[in-house]
């Protein structure tokens, strides 16, 4: 394996688009591959295993170089050691080929759409939109997307080094992430639970706003336990909204937009986060991390202000349009005229 390190940017920027294929046809192949009543279940489940695996994998990868010093001769820090690591997540990896072949006689079946009864006007609250809508709603959902990156692009990445700033050893630090990973990996599970007790719209706004009072008391009280409980409740936020504002965007938009929605929104994402993160890790230099999050609080506000507004007016749009049509409807039979 190459140690060269142009060669390994490049291979990196490789993985990063592997990445992206990915996790960018997960929520188009879930609606696909289920029904409406089974959606948010499925989409909570699979974002809680994906939040617990990542969280074992980075455990066991953290721990996997120490250990083959032990029953080895090979150096923990050494490039053998690291090579040894990379080839056993590989292996991991692997591994999920198997439930993926086993069901690919069902997937090659499967086309957006085809298994799907035509909508109703409002299903479980949400509207139907007209085709004319349907461009704006795919814009606001991308801008959205783009929008939180901004905030997320200027507080993630430099999380830890903040956390070690304030007292946190590298075994604490490790130690708060995996805590918090898999925390979200259970508690995400009660996400289609909140979108049906308080309506999807309502519940994502909650849900991604619960981390901004811990990190605007952060600035005024840079201390390691309000910190830890930040990083745990955004952790949380995360692997619970994904679930829902998928889903509810999966609903909404035609069966051949979604996998084009969830690319845009993808890139939106990757753009905004290099973007923040570059600009707000410059700015920590000279300002503190103060600006990291006031930039989130920032952002998400913004971001759950528009999905909000937006969605929400489309929605009386769209339950007033309805309403007019029944009434139309219902007054027809009294003022036809009987032919004689």
């Amino acid at each position: 394996m190459i140690t060269n390190p142009n060669l390994l940017l490049v291979f990196s920027a490789f993985g990063g688009a592997a990445t992206a294929f990915l996790f960018v046809p997960t929520m188009p192949f879930i609606v696909d591959m289920t029904t409406r009543e089974q959606r948010h279940g499925v989409a909570a489940l699979a974002f809680s295993l994906q939040s617990l695996s990542m969280t074992v994998g980075s455990l066991v990868g953290g721990w996997f170089p120490k250990t083959l010093s032990l029953i080895t001769t090979l150096e923990e820090a050494s490039a053998e050691t690291y090579r040894y690591t990379l080839l056993a997540g590989l292996a991991l990896a692997a591994l999920s080929l198997i439930p993926l072949l086993l069901m690919t006689a069902q997937r090659k079946r499967a086309k957006p759409g085809e298994n799907e009864p035509p909508p109703s006007p409002v299903v479980s609250g949400i509207p139907q939109q007209s085709p004319r809508n349907v461009r704006r709603d795919l814009a606001v959902f991308v801008a959205v997307g783009g929008l939180m990156s901004l905030g997320a692009g200027a507080i993630f990445p430099f999380y830890n080094v903040f956390l070690k700033t304030i007292g946190a050893s590298a075994g604490q630090i490790g130690l708060i992430y995996a805590i918090a990973g898999l925390l979200a990996a259970g508690i995400g599970l009660l996400s289609p639970w909140f979108a049906q007790r308080f309506g999807p719209l309502h519940a994502v706004v909650l849900i991604r706003l619960a981390p901004i009072p811990f990190y605007l008391l952060l600035v005024a009280f840079p201390i390691l336990p309000l910190a830890i409980f930040g990083q745990i409740i955004r952790t949380i936020s995360i692997n619970m909204a994904w679930p829902i504002d998928s889903t509810y965007a999966s609903e909404i938009l035609p069966a051949k937009e979604r996998s084009q929605a969830f690319s845009f929104r993808s890139g939106a994402w990757n753009l905004g986060w290099s973007l923040a993160s570059l600009v707000v890790g410059r700015l920590i230099v000279d300002y503190g991390y103060n600006v990291s999050f006031i930039t989130y609080v920032f952002f998400m506000t913004v971001a759950m202000a528009l999905f909000y507004i937006y969605f929400s007016r489309a929605a009386a749009r769209e339950r007033a349009a309805i309403a007019t049509r029944s009434t139309i409807a219902a007054e027809e039979p009294e003022n036809a005229v009987l032919p004689s």
